[in-house]
């Protein structure tokens, strides 16, 4: 995920149509909610979760500048890849129910999107 600033965003998720609502209307308090990062410009579909979280961690711990040209590599304009995934009216929703779900129990999908991996991701690793 980006904003229109360029600030970069990487995270994990189970459901990725559901955590770029959250992003694009700003549930959930934190990183991707004070610096708007909510285009989502590159993600890749990983099979199980402990590669997900290690293709993850690779990513964060990369250069800016090599964030960019995996993004840039099939995304060269930084198009939002998420623009049509959702109906207007569908968006005017209460965002209640992206609370009450528990995030990121599964982590199939990687989301380069500017995300810091919650502390009970972390807690469940170790």
């Amino acid at each position: 995920m980006a904003s229109k600033t360029g600030t970069l965003y990487v995270g994990l998720t189970s459901n990725i149509k559901k955590r770029v609502w959250e992003h694009k209307n700003h549930v959930v308090p934190g990183f991707s909610d004070r610096y708007k990062t909510d285009r989502l410009l590159y993600y890749e579909t990983i099979g199980d979760s402990l590669s997900a979280i290690g293709r993850e961690k690779q990513i964060k711990n990369w250069r800016r500048e090599k964030k960019i040209k995996l993004v840039e590599s099939v995304n060269p304009q930084w198009v939002d890849l998420a623009y049509d995934w959702y109906d207007q009216s569908k968006e005017l929703r209460s965002a209640r129910f992206a609370r009450n779900d528990v995030l990121y129990t599964v982590n199939r999908l990687l989301i380069v999107d500017y995300f810091r991996i919650l502390s009970h991701l972390r807690r469940w690793r170790s």
